[in-house]
């Protein structure tokens, strides 16, 4: 074969055919005869899907992924002379997944292209929601619309909802919810953090106890450094249950750090069962704690959660009508 069609020739069909998970003989042969041709020849779409049947099942989404096997030049060059040839190489999926559909149902060229580039633009739009949710790293999934206002109607839900809008992340404002345990303040900050996600922002969620181990951890491994980059890098950087477990001195003054670093350069919201004079609790030293206090709420939103535990209504509920 070498002799036959040349070396270079050679190589590139062997590529060819890799790149569709199979280097048959046949195959190789096929892109070979094509590749001695001076001009791109005609080609039955059928080849490859009659020759691979499981090939064509497995990653073809087209007849034009079938055809682009053996549509080469010299080289080992695409001919890109196709609209989903050039939406494959610009990697527009969104367009690509659409095109096929759209041409047969609309005529005009300039709406088409309007509807095929407006389908690409959601796609990534719903992608990089996605994206955002996931790295947001939400132990559940809660809404807001899941939240049962009527048990606990002292807290000013009302107030809570307009947080929603995002304007206290474009500020760099900060939020904390007070109040005992089971009154709603995880769920609202869940809530509240996968809409702005939604909305286009980026959000980081740690319990207090998970967020001074990952400190700890990366201080013994001398990746402290990096570690604090990253957590400056979310539009919203969330901390859960402020207050139950206290810290080592190394690890107050680690948590400190990473307040006093998103100080007027990002937004963080706290839940905490403790008010704030009682903060020495968590963080052992009165200094820390009131250096702590003064930069978090200098322009801080506050929330009240009183009221009842949420899980003990559900209980006593569920024992009613067991």
């Amino acid at each position: 074969m070498r002799r036959t069609y040349g070396t270079e020739n050679l190589l590139t069909a062997i590529g060819q055919a890799l790149e569709y998970g199979s280097v048959e003989y046949a195959g190789i042969v096929n892109v070979l005869q094509q590749l001695r041709s001076d001009s791109t020849p005609s080609y039955n779409s059928n080849w490859l899907s009659e020759k691979y049947p499981e090939l064509a099942a497995k990653s073809c989404r087209t007849e034009y992924d079938l055809s682009r096997y053996a549509n080469v030049h010299k080289g080992g060059q695409y001919v890109m002379n196709t609209v989903p040839q050039l939406l494959d190489a610009l990697k527009m999926r969104g367009a690509l997944s659409c095109y096929d559909q759209l041409r047969q149902s609309i005529q005009d060229r300039e709406q088409l292209l309007i509807r095929v580039l407006e389908t690409e633009v959601q796609y990534r739009r719903e992608r990089a929601m996605k994206r955002r949710l996931s790295q947001a790293k939400f132990p559940v999934d809660k809404e807001w619309v899941e939240l049962d206002r009527s048990l606990n109607p002292s807290i000013d839900f009302d107030s809570i909802e307009k947080l929603f809008g995002g304007e206290f992340v474009r500020q760099r404002r900060n939020v904390c919810f007070i109040g005992s345990q089971g009154t709603g303040k995880t769920h609202s900050l869940i809530a509240l953090g996968r809409e702005l996600c939604r909305k286009g922002h980026t959000v980081r969620f740690y319990t207090a106890c998970e967020l001074v181990n990952v400190l700890e951890k990366a201080k013994r491994d001398v990746m402290l450094t990096t570690v604090m980059q990253a957590l400056l890098k979310p539009k919203l950087f969330i901390i859960d249950e402020l207050g139950c477990v206290p810290f080592s001195d190394n690890g107050a003054r680690l948590l400190f750090d990473v307040c006093a670093s998103r100080y007027e350069r990002g937004s963080t919201a706290v839940s905490t069962n403790l008010s704030l004079d009682k903060w020495v609790e968590v963080f052992g030293s009165v200094e820390l704690t009131a250096a702590l206090v003064d930069r978090f709420c200098h322009r801080a939103e506050m929330f009240a959660f009183k009221g009842e535990s949420v899980r003990v209504f559900q209980a006593a509920a569920s024992k009613k009508s067991g």
